[in-house]
């Protein structure tokens, strides 16, 4: 069964015209075709994956990539995790935090008695 995760990935042209050939392989396997793309950069979304990005061997190849070839201001990826809302570490990546779609994490508690 395993957790599942609601994840956004928000790219700059740059970031998108020289990702690895397997990377986008792999944001295709995981996300199909982009959500949005504007003349800023294209965003892709996903609901109820398994995004593990330490144990996976395709995205921990993703992050790589965009670590060591991206300037981490140029692409975003943000993973919601439902069982644990609070936990980022190790899973959200990159700096583009004024992207087009304000694609940030929000975490909302609320409690409801009648």
């Amino acid at each position: 069964m395993g957790i599942r995760s609601e994840v956004a990935f928000a790219a700059k042209p740059n970031v998108v015209e020289n990702l690895s050939p397997e990377s986008r392989a792999t944001i295709l396997r995981y996300f199909g075709e982009y959500h949005d793309t504007r003349d800023e950069g294209t965003l892709w979304h996903v609901d109820y994956v398994k995004w593990y990005s330490t144990m996976y061997e395709d995205l921990i190849a993703l992050y790589k990539d965009l670590e060591e070839n991206h300037d981490e201001e140029d692409y975003l990826i943000v993973e919601a995790c439902y069982d644990y809302p609070e936990h980022q570490a190790g899973h959200d990546v990159g700096e583009w935090h004024d992207n087009p779609w304000q694609l940030h994490r929000q975490v909302r508690v609320s409690l409801y008695i009648h």
